[in-house]
């Protein structure tokens, strides 16, 4: 199975928060002292102090009661081409002088 996420993605994720328990069944970044940083969906282990971690790429194993250390909501998933596409944007207004602006606060070309 291919990955879920092609390499340069940008995952923004909420603040981190050692809370574990309230983002059980959710797709969440976790840091463990073991496996480092990864993206999985959260589930309870055998006690309550440690937890399953399922892969979101299926061709990989649960890692079963793994302990947490920290776990942070995923806010957004901006696939790699529309992220360069953002970078171009960005890059050619503040060469322009332009200041970013809210989407409401755009002029409307009619």
């Amino acid at each position: 199975m291919l990955p879920i996420f092609e390499p340069d993605t940008v995952i923004i994720c909420r603040a981190h928060t050692q809370d574990v328990a309230q983002h059980i069944g959710r797709r969440v970044a976790v840091g463990t002292v073991e496996h480092g940083r990864q993206l999985k969906i959260l589930h309870q282990g055998s006690r309550s102090d440690l937890f399953d971690l399922i892969s979101l790429n299926q061709a990989y194993p649960t890692m079963r009661d793994v302990k947490v250390e920290w776990v942070a909501r995923i806010a957004a998933i901006i696939p790699a081409d529309e992220w360069r596409i953002i970078e171009r944007r960005i890059q050619v207004e503040a060469a322009n002088g332009a200041r970013l602006k809210k989407p409401s606060q755009r002029r409307r070309s009619v």
